[in-house]
């Protein structure tokens, strides 16, 4: 079934563009097919017999049937069954960076201080079946992959995000991505060259200099002496205009690591993760909102935040998913740290009940 279902939704992923051209096509078969058939039958002669008329009647059901693969109604059918059966026996990968030491891993590693093997060890503690990868191994054999390097990733090629597209393929067809701390993807660690790169656009800002230009207003000749001039550097990335943004359209917060208190959405499968009265927990470059119409933001924790300066109050999310094709991605907003090892565990027991709601809904809409 699985099988099946994976084509349906490899097929329907294809077909998609083409939706309006197969209900046309369908519709000319079948005029073609009633024409003949009519035909025939006035004559009085058998509309079986003529070869026109079961094929126009096949072809016509063949591309009504395509099309209707590629209707938001039954795609969207299809794709929950797959992700369910996806998941009802799930396999969670964890990428892993060969010939590392733990040491390495640590400082490798953004906006946590978790390694694989902590990781690992704590899932199994739930019953779940773990295994270390590659990146190049990032494919739909796993219902779930993580990343612990947190705000970084491991790419195998620096120069096209190789690993950062197919990431986002696995996404797109049913995958859950879980990036483990911060803000995801705005690091990248190159696995052959061992040097490590920003994803975002350089980032821009502005010096003073000093202008040679005399300029003539209205009231004559005015000489500034002080102008402010766009410049960009390569040694630094902009929080706000991220790859994170730029592709999925999250905006996150860009403060430092504070703690906050946490409640969870009103959701059955979610309720119960924390407490009544909530828990705190160390947020840090939590997802905000989405600001395309590709995506979805659902969240799952809820902390309020107020402006220090403003007062300003507003909602983030320090574990929420991005529903981005059939798949999502897992985004955890916290910085997890070895002396809040409480922060640690409601990360894993919050992807348990992901894998669990995703089992018996296949969505978490």
């Amino acid at each position: 079934m699985r099988i099946l279902l994976k084509k349906l939704v490899r097929l329907g992923n294809y077909i998609k563009p083409y939706k309006t051209e197969l209900l046309a096509t369908s519709l000319a078969f079948s005029i073609s097919f009633l024409i003949s058939f009519v035909g025939n039958t006035a004559r009085g002669l058998d509309p079986l017999a003529d070869p026109s008329v079961p094929i126009t009647a096949l072809a016509s059901l063949l591309t009504f049937f395509l099309w209707l693969l590629t209707t938001d109604v039954c795609f969207s059918f299809i794709g929950k069954k797959y992700v369910s059966h996806r998941n009802k026996d799930p396999k969670i990968g964890i990428l892993w960076i060969e010939g590392l030491t733990e040491d390495e891993v640590r400082r490798t590693s953004h906006a946590t201080e978790f390694t694989p093997n902590d990781w690992a060890h704590t899932l199994k503690t739930k019953g779940l079946h773990v295994e270390f990868i590659d990146p190049s191994r990032i494919n739909d054999e796993y219902s779930m992959i993580i990343n612990p390097f947190g705000e970084l990733y491991p790419e195998e090629d620096a120069s096209n995000m190789s690993t950062l597209k197919r990431i986002m393929e696995y996404i797109k067809t049913g995958g859950v991505f879980v990036n483990a701390a911060g803000l995801p993807f705005f690091y990248m660690k190159d696995l052959k060259n061992n040097i490590e790169g920003l994803t975002g656009p350089m980032l821009k800002y502005y010096v003073g200099g000093f202008t040679s230009t005399p300029f003539k207003g209205l009231l004559g000749r005015y000489q500034p002496s002080v102008t402010l001039e766009p410049t960009i550097t390569d040694a630094g990335s902009s929080l706000v205009d991220t790859w994170l943004y730029q592709n999925l359209g999250i905006r996150t917060t860009v403060t430092s690591p504070r703690l906050v208190r946490v409640r969870t959405v009103k959701d059955p499968y979610f309720e119960g993760l924390v407490n009544n009265d909530g828990v705190e927990v160390l947020e840090f470059r939590s997802a905000i909102r989405c600001e395309v119409a590709h995506a979805k933001l659902i969240p799952i924790l809820i902390s309020i935040l107020t402006h220090k300066i403003t007062g300003q109050v507003r909602a983030s999310y320090p574990i929420a998913a991005v529903k981005f094709g059939l798949g999502y991605l897992v985004l955890i907003g916290m910085a997890l740290k070895k002396d809040r090892i409480n922060d640690f565990k409601l990360v894993i027991e919050c992807l348990k009940r992901i894998i669990n709601k995703l089992q018996n809904r296949g969505t978490l809409d």
